[in-house]
């Protein structure tokens, strides 16, 4: 089975180090970046539908 990563990240090393494991988190631009990110790939998918 073929995966697609897409992981919509500023500093995408730094952050990946700090991610699953102990102690977990991304910053705060990254959750605002990556949530305008999906919502506007999601936008764009619903009004082609």
């Amino acid at each position: 089975m073929h995966q697609r990563r897409f992981c919509p990240m500023f500093d995408e090393m730094a952050e990946m180090g700090r991610t699953h494991g102990d102690n977990e988190r991304i910053s705060v631009k990254n959750v605002g970046f990556g949530t305008r990110v999906l919502y506007e790939v999601v936008s764009e998918f619903a009004a082609k539908g």
